[in-house]
């Protein structure tokens, strides 16, 4: 698991999915299929929101099944860098 400079995903403009703590873009990366599972929620905010993140965050970078998508790293996209996870895509 690795921080991955924004400046290497290739990001589609429109949101697939939009939750409550989420909202998610298609894209790439080294032309790997992506999803960009971006928060709604700036880092640094002291928050139960933020302990949210960190905790999926720590889960998925610990679990490998087959069932649970594979976490490939973080970045911080946006003027506010929100944490945007990268995680495989699911069809």
């Amino acid at each position: 698991h690795c921080f991955i400079p924004a400046e290497d995903l290739e990001l589609e403009n429109d949101y697939v999915a939009d939750g409550t703590f989420w909202r998610v873009k298609p894209g790439s990366w080294k032309g790997t299929p992506i999803a960009a599972k971006q928060s709604k929620t700036r880092f640094g905010d002291a928050s139960r929101t933020e302990a949210k993140l960190l905790n999926e965050l720590r889960m998925l970078r610990l679990v490998r099944h087959p069932c649970i998508l594979q976490l490939f790293g973080v970045t911080a996209i946006g003027p506010t860098k929100e944490i945007t996870l990268i995680v495989e895509v699911t069809h």
